[in-house]
C-alpha cells in the first residue's frame, strides 16, 4: 500500500510539474500577446494622428507665393500648388480638436483651398475677419490643408 501511495504521489508531482510548466508557457504567451497589443495600439495611435493631421496658412498673395503655396507668374493665372507645399511653413493642427474659429488680421480674406462652402462661414467683425467652422468633419473632408489669403 505504501508503494502504491508513493507511486501516486510521484505521479502527482509529475502532473503538478507539467501543470506549472503549462502555466509558465501560458503566462509567457500572455505577455507576448500583451506586448503585441501594446505595439498595435501605438501603431494605431500614430496612424490616427497622421490621418487627423491638418495644416493651415494665412497670408497675403505675396506671402503665400513665397511659401510656395501659390504658383504662376504675371503672364499666367495664379493657382494653388499644394503638391509642392512646404508643410513646415504651415501651422500643424489636429483636426479632431482644432478650434472652430480662426481670426484673420485684415478686412478681407478668401479661402483658396477646396473646403465645402456649407461647412464654414467667413465673417467680417470690426477690422478682422473670422472663419467659423460649422461642420469640422465636412470642412476637412476635401483637403487637410487650409489656405487663407488676406486681401
Amino acid at each position: 500500500t505504501i508503494n502504491q501511495l508513493e507511486a501516486k504521489v510521484h505521479m502527482q508531482h509529475e502532473s503538478i510539474s507539467r501543470l506549472i510548466s503549462d502555466v509558465k508557457k501560458m503566462n509567457d504567451a500572455k505577455n507576448q500577446l500583451a506586448n503585441h497589443v501594446a505595439q498595435q495600439e501605438k501603431a494605431l495611435e500614430r496612424q490616427s494622428n497622421m490621418l487627423n493631421e491638418g495644416y493651415f496658412i494665412i497670408g497675403t498673395r505675396k506671402e503665400l507665393k513665397e511659401a510656395g503655396i501659390i504658383a504662376g507668374n504675371i503672364l499666367q493665372k495664379s493657382r494653388l500648388d499644394l503638391e509642392n507645399a512646404d508643410l513646415t511653413k504651415m501651422n500643424k493642427v489636429d483636426i479632431r480638436s482644432f478650434s472652430e474659429v480662426i481670426e484673420i488680421d485684415g478686412k478681407k480674406a478668401k479661402i483658396l483651398s477646396q473646403m465645402p462652402e456649407q461647412s464654414y462661414a467667413l465673417v467680417k467683425e470690426g477690422n478682422k475677419m473670422k472663419l467659423y467652422i460649422k461642420d469640422a468633419a465636412l470642412f476637412w473632408s476635401m483637403s487637410k490643408i487650409l489656405v487663407i489669403q488676406k486681401l
